[in-house]
Order: C-alpha cells, then sequence, then structure tokens
C-alpha cells in the first residue's frame, strides 16, 4: 500500500463564522487546470461533522489534496461538484492545529418549504407531483412528489416568490397557487384539492415487450398528460395496459417493472382512435467492480465508480464511506446495473490515477467481477 497521508481534524464552519453541522468533509486530488465544477467522481467523502461541526479524517492519502466540506448536496451534487472554496493541503500534517473548513454560505442563504395535500373527502393525496416556478425561469426551480400522507418537502430554496403547480388527476383538478419563502425559515402550505368538473373522457393503451420483442405481462405503466398526475395501471396478458376516464389525452406512458430499466412511449392522436404506444423494456443486468493497488494487488477499500450504458448511468461511493453518502444510481459496494452490450467503467480513488474500461456485458449477464488495478500517484 502507498504511505499514508494520516489524520486530520477540524471544524466546518459558515461564511458567519458559525459551526456547520452533519456537514460531509470531502477529500479532492488537486490538478492543475482544474475549473470550478469537478466531475462527481472526484470527489471522496471522508467524514461527516458532529454537532459542534468538529470532524475527524482518517487514513488520508498522502500528497496535496483540496478538503471540501459540503451540506445536504449544495456543493457536492450527483453531477458534479465545486471545490474552489476548500482548504488546500498537503499531507501529513501535524495535528495541532486543527484545520478549519469554509462552507461558503449561511442559514439566511436558504429556504425550504414543507407542505400537505388533501383530496376532496381529506384522505390524503398520496404521489401527486409538485413543481415549484420562478418568475424567471420556464423550467421548475424544485420538484417533489407527495407520500403516503400527502406530505411533500423541497429543501435548499433560495429565499423569494414562487408559484407552485400541482398537476391534477381524473378526479382533482390542477391548480397552482402563490408562495413566498424567507431565508433561513421553512414554509407550510397545506391544501385540499378542488374536485374535478365532469366532462369529455379520453383513453390509451400501451403495449409492453423486452428488447427481444417478448410481451411483458404485471409492468407499471404510469399514463400522463398535460397537467395530469401520472395513472398507473398493470399491463396483463400480451403485455397490454389499457387505461380509461383521463380528464386529458395522454402524452406518455412511462412502465416500470423489477429487474428492468424503465422504458418510455408516447403517443400520437389519431381522430376515432384509441392512442396506442409501443413501450420497449431492456433488462437490467449487474456489473460487480473490484479495485487493486496495482503494485502490491491488494484490495483498496475506498473508490468511486461509474459506469456509462446507452440506456442509462449509475454509480455510488464503494468501501468505507460515510453512512448515510449516496452517489447518483443504483449500486452495493461495486455492484452497478448495465444492460447487455458495450459500456465504460470508471473508476477513482483518493491518492491514485484514475482509469476508464470499456466493458462488454453479455446477455446472460456478468460470470465475475471486473478487476481494475489503478497506479498510485506516488510511485
Amino acid at each position: 500500500m502507498a504511505e499514508g497521508g494520516g489524520s486530520v481534524w477540524g471544524r466546518v464552519v459558515d461564511r458567519g463564522g458559525s459551526a456547520v453541522p452533519d456537514a460531509v468533509v470531502h477529500w479532492v486530488d488537486s490538478r492543475p487546470g482544474d475549473g470550478p465544477v469537478l466531475p462527481r467522481l472526484r470527489f471522496f467523502p471522508f467524514a461527516t461533522t458532529d454537532s459542534s461541526g468538529s470532524f475527524w479524517a482518517s487514513d488520508l492519502p498522502p500528497g496535496p489534496c483540496v478538503l471540501v466540506a459540503d451540506r445536504e448536496g449544495i456543493c457536492v451534487t450527483p453531477d458534479g461538484g465545486r471545490w474552489q472554496h476548500g482548504t488546500k493541503l498537503t499531507l501529513p500534517i501535524p495535528r495541532e492545529p486543527e484545520v478549519l473548513l469554509q462552507f461558503p454560505h449561511v442559514p439566511m442563504d436558504f429556504s425550504r418549504l414543507k407542505g400537505t395535500l388533501l383530496l376532496p373527502d381529506s384522505r390524503p393525496a398520496r404521489e401527486f407531483s409538485v413543481a415549484l416556478f420562478s418568475p424567471d425561469r420556464p423550467q421548475p426551480v424544485r420538484s417533489a412528489r407527495t407520500n403516503m400522507e400527502g406530505e411533500f418537502e423541497m429543501p435548499r430554496l433560495k429565499p423569494g416568490d414562487y408559484t407552485m403547480i400541482i398537476n391534477g388527476t381524473a378526479e382533482v383538478q390542477d391548480c397552482n397557487s402563490r408562495i413566498t419563502l424567507h431565508g433561513g425559515k421553512t414554509g407550510t402550505f397545506r391544501a385540499t384539492l378542488p374536485p374535478r368538473p365532469k366532462g369529455r373522457s379520453h383513453s390509451a393503451r400501451a403495449i409492453c415487450q423486452d428488447e427481444n420483442g417478448i410481451p411483458l405481462s404485471g409492468v407499471l405503466v404510469m399514463f400522463s398528460g398535460v397537467n395530469l398526475n401520472a395513472v398507473p395501471v398493470r399491463s396483463g396478458d400480451g403485455g397490454v395496459a389499457i387505461v380509461e376516464g383521463l380528464p386529458v389525452p395522454a402524452c406518455t406512458a412511462m412502465g416500470n417493472l423489477e429487474g428492468y430499466f424503465p422504458g418510455l412511449g408516447q403517443f400520437t392522436q389519431e381522430a376515432g382512435e384509441v392512442p396506442e404506444t409501443l413501450i420497449t423494456m431492456r433488462r437490467m443486468l449487474t456489473i460487480e467492480v473490484a479495485v487493486f493497488d496495482a503494485a502490491t494487488g491488494e484490495a483498496l477499500p475506498r473508490y468511486n465508480v461509474h459506469v456509462h450504458t446507452e440506456v442509462a448511468m449509475a454509480g455510488d461511493e464503494c468501501g468505507t464511506t460515510p453512512r448515510g453518502i449516496r452517489g447518483k444510481g443504483v449500486m452495493n459496494r461495486g455492484k452497478l446495473v448495465a444492460v447487455p452490450g458495450p459500456c465504460k467503467v470508471m473508476v477513482e480513488a483518493p491518492g491514485y490515477e484514475g482509469v476508464e474500461r470499456e466493458v462488454d456485458v453479455p446477455a446472460e449477464g456478468m460470470h465475475g467481477p471486473v478487476r481494475v488495478t489503478l497506479e498510485s500517484r506516488k510511485r
């Protein structure tokens, strides 16, 4: 193994000097010419602060690095991370004094919105989509879906005025409401949704199949239309799912089935016919990745790995990551999802050169882990 860089203890404070509890401390290797945003693959979580903002990060690799503090995914997202507010260090360092890391925000920079939606008969409005729009953006600032209690939450919102749009169903009208959020505070919203007036109804049909054209039964098909919450229907024999009584024409149908990637179908409206779409779903296979030191052959305890396929990207931090840290996609300690065919596997580890591997996933699945060796930057 490469020589260890030792441990670092310190505190995380915000722009006003106050302690930041529950902040995640990421290790990032410093490279000349790096821009303000780096790929998510380059950030390695090593510690989480306690209630006083203090942290202890151990087993850090030696050499120059940047320690970046983040909270609630504000600076480090599943797609990339900002690092220029971080603290540059060369490890190992003496234990004294403590390292002070800056988090470039204060509580007043953000708001949070919590809400509860009810149906006309006072039952919880479950699985309703809620979107928040600002006056200067055509796309939603944040979206959420209600839980089994009809509740939703939107974190990390900038203070200001918003319009909240709630998509309706066959029974409930879509509606919107004005919301004003204040910095450092949690806004609340509670509403009973109005019933939809009687009017013309629409039908639609989706045919579900796998990549070989074999019909799939039991697929949960979500039919959606303009300002309409998805209406769920299970496909039956022949892979056919039919929905009736929609208040607006169906635009899309999304199919979900365990062991398959979601499939999407789109409708075109033909006068006098029930619109029909085909949903093709591809099997979800597993790739297991094992990562080793190229010189010693020892397994690395901490690494990030992502897989790119033609259908989706999945990734996560692997090894001894702090509790509660997750990346983008579906993964469990080196196991990623992919479809049959070619894909790219990218691996990074702290203190090592990253690599990218081409992998051809057979139709019957992988017969063993993809073995990846990394070269230490210190050699």
